[in-house]
């Protein structure tokens, strides 16, 4: 968490086993206090799959972050079991979109409507919004029409090893400075 720069956050997604961790917390709360990251720069991830299958630890493992001012997010919204109540009971701050759905929004105006009604129902529940594949600047573009908040894909950059993603934050920092 140490070499975190000052403008960029960091998401981690958290699996079903890991709510049954009972040390997780723990550590993960003794970092976030030994670090210099501010805990609104960190973002627990955890998808809808793994929200549905015991929404009791899971509500207490997430409120148990977002006691500390980490973010929530709901990940790969759409295509597992999840209702609207889950939105509505659960403490998330933000839904993500799964890029099964963003990946050809300009191609499909179903799924335009589709990712259209998303963004609009989120943000009436003030949750951000954050959508995946964005692979293509028709697709990012698109997606900023709709008033999507943030979304990530292989447009940025494809995933990174820890060695790649310093570099990367480094030149980001030096290109955010000038």
């Amino acid at each position: 968490f140490d070499s975190i720069q000052e403008g960029l956050e960091i998401a981690i997604n958290v699996s079903y086993r890991n709510l049954f961790n009972p040390r997780l917390i723990e550590r993960m709360v003794s970092r976030i206090k030994e670090s210099e990251l501010k805990p609104h720069k960190l973002h627990i991830e955890m998808t809808e799959s793994t929200l549905m299958r015991n929404r009791t630890s899971t509500q207490a493992f997430l409120s148990a972050f977002r006691k500390l001012g980490v973010a929530t997010i709901l990940d790969d919204f759409g295509t597992g079991y999840s209702s609207l109540s889950c939105l509505r009971d659960l403490p998330v701050d933000s839904v993500k979109i799964d890029r099964e759905f963003t990946m050809n929004i300009h191609e499909d105006r179903s799924m335009y409507d589709m990712i259209a009604t998303i963004i609009e129902l989120a943000h009436k529940m003030n949750l951000k919004v954050i959508a995946e594949g964005v692979e293509e600047k028709a697709i990012l573009e698109e997606l900023k029409r709709l008033g999507c908040d943030y979304v990530q894909g292989y447009y940025y950059s494809k995933p990174l090893s820890e060695k790649e993603a310093q570099a990367f934050i480094k030149d980001y920092s030096s290109r955010d400075a000038s």
